[in-house]
């Protein structure tokens, strides 16, 4: 037996079966729909495969559902190219996007008003917003649950009734790029009627370098067993505090020591309305204080300090 040919048979005969069992996604395209000459993005999405990007352009006024179950979305892109709207319409007809069980979504360059949420993550991994004005909802801006994973960086979410960004039972990375180390890529979440971020039920979720001001409650709130980072925010003006950690949660703000997106402490140039960070019911804090401050004080507790610019809060 010539052991060379039956090697390099064999070899063939498993890069054959490869090529005819493995699914061909095929060339990622991108496609173009012009919501102005009576398009819409749902109707285009049925012409999208893996991979494509759909680039709109003019107003949509629609409620959009990418629901990934079969695959046919995994990766693609929706692209505003700065100058699209999707406008929902009233908010009794729904959230304006709805991702549901995508993988790898990209959404960006979008202006995003009325509806319910503007954005709405669920059940969905490696959901991609960035560089969107949300804006004007009927609720929250964006709003990522049922154990979705998220990457929020570089938008403006303001002027929306309820929370600029709520996650809860999922993960979320909000301000930042995803080099390493990050690089600066800010959200500004200002003037919303809840909190600026409300992070929930058992939530993670890395917070960096944003500027989240003038909403009506606290700028971010941790509640019910979740977690959070919090390093390089401007953090001011909110009417109520600048941070409150509460239900079993906990917070680093920053490193103990050193510079970057994820080490340096947060600050606040104009105080917020109650205390810097609130801390109760079971929950805790560690890091830098830095700057962050309110009208009451930067926070309710006694101090201890345990190096210089590093503290722990004490009940």
């Amino acid at each position: 037996m010539n052991i060379r040919t039956d090697f390099f048979g064999k070899l063939t005969y498993l890069l054959v079966a490869l090529v005819l069992f493995l699914p061909s996604w095929g060339v990622a395209e991108t496609r173009f729909v012009n919501c102005d000459s009576g398009r819409s993005i749902g109707e285009a999405l049925k012409t999208l495969s893996p991979g494509d990007t759909l680039q709109v352009s003019g107003t949509c006024r629609e409620n959009v559902e990418v629901n990934g179950e079969t695959g046919q979305f995994d990766g693609i892109t929706l692209n505003g190219q700065g100058t699209a709207t999707i406008d929902g319409g009233p908010a009794r007809s729904g959230d304006v996007l709805r991702l549901v069980a995508v993988r790898g979504v990209t959404v960006t360059g979008f202006r995003i008003t009325k509806g319910r949420d503007a954005i709405h993550v669920r059940w969905s991994t490696q959901v991609f917003i960035l560089n969107n004005t949300i804006e004007q909802t009927g609720r929250n801006g964006v709003q990522v649950t049922r154990g979705a994973w998220a990457h929020i960086s570089g938008n403006t979410i303001r002027n929306n009734p309820g929370n600029g960004i709520q996650v809860q039972e999922s993960t979320v990375r909000i301000g930042g790029s995803l080099d390493e180390p990050p690089q600066p890529l800010a959200n500004v979440i200002e003037n919303n009627g809840g909190r600026g971020i409300f992070i929930d039920r058992a939530s993670v979720a890395r917070i960096a370098g944003n500027t989240i001001a003038n909403n009506n409650q606290n700028g971010i709130e941790v509640a019910r067993m979740s977690q959070a980072d919090i390093a390089s925010n401007t953090i001011e003006a909110n009417a109520q505090n600048g941070i409150r950690v509460m239900q079993n949660s906990g917070v680093n703000l920053g490193a103990d020591t050193g510079t970057g997106l994820e080490n340096s402490p947060n600050s606040s140039t104009v105080p917020n309305g109650k205390y810097g960070i609130e801390v109760s019911l079971g929950a805790y804090a560690d890091g830098r204080l830095g700057t962050l401050t309110g009208l009451w004080g930067a926070q309710p507790f006694a101090v201890s300090l345990v190096d210089p610019g590093q503290y722990s809060l004490i009940p």
